[in-house]
C-alpha cells in the first residue's frame, strides 16, 4: 500500500498553494513524516489548515494521517468529517483518487482486524463471546456511517450492496464467528471501493488502491483457510459421534458449513472451483445403515479420504472473487 509520505507528496504536486507559507508546511510535514514523526507532522497540516481552511491539500492529508495512527481493533475512532472538507468541492478526477485511495486503506486496516481475530481464534484457539461480537458490530456501525458518506458523495444516493443473508445462529456458534461478521459487514466497502478504484485515473495511485483492496481479499482467504481446516474437524467429529438424523456430510458439519457456504458466496465465489466442490461435498449422502452397512461404510471411508484431499487442496483465489 501506497506511503503516506508520498500521498503527502501527490498533495504538493496536485494541489499548487497561491500562499507559500502553506506549501512550507506541506513540505514540513512531508519530512517529518519521512523520519517517522507523525505528531509532528500533525502539527504542520493544522498549521497549513490555520493558515488557509478553504484550500484542500492539509485537510486530504489531514485524513490520511488520523486514519493511518487507528489500529484494527480501533475502529470506530474513523472520522470523516476531516476527509470531507478537503474532498467535497474538488472535480471528479481528484475526487476519485483521494477517495478511492482512502477507501482502500479503510479496507486495507479491516483486512488487518479479519486477520487478527482469524489468527486470535486459530492460533490462541480463543472462542469470540457475544459480547465481543456485539462490540466488533457496534464500533463497524460507526465507521459505516462515515463510508456511507464518503460512497453516497461519489457513486450517488444508492451505493452498490449485495444481498446478502447472515444465518447468525450459525455465526454465533462458529469459533471463526467474530472474523465472518467483519467480512460481511465491509462487503459494501469493498464494492463500493471497487468501482471508486476502477475510474481513478492516475495508474499509480490506482495501483496503490488495488494494492489495499487485494490486502482485504488475502485476508478473506486466510480465514477460508482456517474455515477449511475446521470443517474437516467438524466432519470428523460428527463421524465418531454420529447423529441419527443425519443424512449427509452437510448435516455432520453443521454449523461450520452454514457459515463457511454463506462466506463464498458473500465474496462472491459462487462460481469458483472450492465452492462448487463443496456445493457438491456438503450433498454427499451418509451411507445407509442396513444389512450390508460394513460395505457400503468402507465405500463411503474411501470416497470421503479422496475427497477431502482434493477439498484441502483446492484454494480460493483473489481472481475468483467478485469483491
Amino acid at each position: 500500500m501506497k506511503d503516506l509520505s508520498t500521498i503527502l507528496s501527490d498533495l504538493i504536486t496536485d494541489f499548487p498553494a497561491e500562499k507559500a507559507a502553506y506549501t512550507e508546511k506541506l513540505q514540513s510535514a512531508l519530512h517529518l513524516l519521512q523520519y517517522q514523526y507523525p505528531a509532528k507532522a500533525k502539527a504542520q497540516l493544522e498549521q497549513a489548515i490555520a493558515l488557509d481552511a478553504n484550500f484542500p491539500a492539509a485537510w486530504i492529508g489531514l485524513a490520511f494521517l488520523e486514519w493511518t495512527q487507528i489500529p484494527p481493533d480501533r475502529l470506530q475512532a474513523i472520522k470523516g468529517e476531516t476527509l470531507l472538507q478537503g474532498v467535497q468541492n474538488l472535480p471528479p478526477a481528484l475526487q476519485h483518487k483521494y477517495i478511492g485511495v482512502f477507501l482502500a486503506f479503510v479496507a486495507q486496516q479491516h483486512g488487518k482486524a479479519i486477520q487478527q481475530q482469524v489468527e486470535k481464534c486459530w492460533v490462541q484457539r480463543q472462542q469470540t463471546t457475544a459480547w465481543d461480537q456485539q462490540s466488533m458490530l457496534d464500533l463497524l456501525q460507526e465507521s459505516d456511517e462515515l463510508l456511507q458518506l464518503l460512497m453516497t458523495l461519489l457513486l450517488g444516493e444508492n451505493p452498490p450492496r449485495r444481498i446478502l443473508t447472515l444465518p447468525l445462529d450459525a455465526i454465533a456458534q462458529n469459533p471463526y464467528g467474530l472474523p465472518c461478521m467483519l467480512v460481511y459487514r465491509t462487503i459494501p466497502l469493498m464494492l463500493a471501493a471497487k468501482q471508486v478504484v476502477e475510474k481513478i485515473e492516475t495508474p499509480d495511485a490506482r495501483a496503490w488502491a488495488h494494492a489495499g483492496l487485494q490486502s482485504w481479499r488475502h485476508a478473506v482467504l486466510f480465514l477460508v483457510d482456517a474455515q477449511k481446516e475446521l470443517l474437516f474437524e467438524s466432519y470428523q467429529q460428527g463421524w465418531r459421534h454420529p447423529n441419527l438424523t443425519a443424512q449427509n456430510v452437510h448435516d455432520l458439519t453443521v454449523p461450520v458449513s452454514d457459515t463457511f457456504h454463506q462466506l463464498l458466496h458473500w465474496v462472491g465465489a459462487e462460481n469458483g472451483a472450492l465452492c462448487q466442490h463443496w456445493t457438491r461435498m456438503r450433498a454427499y449422502p451418509l451411507p445407509k445403515r442396513e444389512v450390508f452397512a460394513f460395505r457400503s461404510r468402507n465405500r463411503f471411508h474411501r470416497t470421503m479420504d479422496q475427497e477431502w484431499l482434493l477439498f484441502k487442496n483446492t484454494y480460493l483465489r483473489t481472481e475468483e472473487m467478485g469483491v
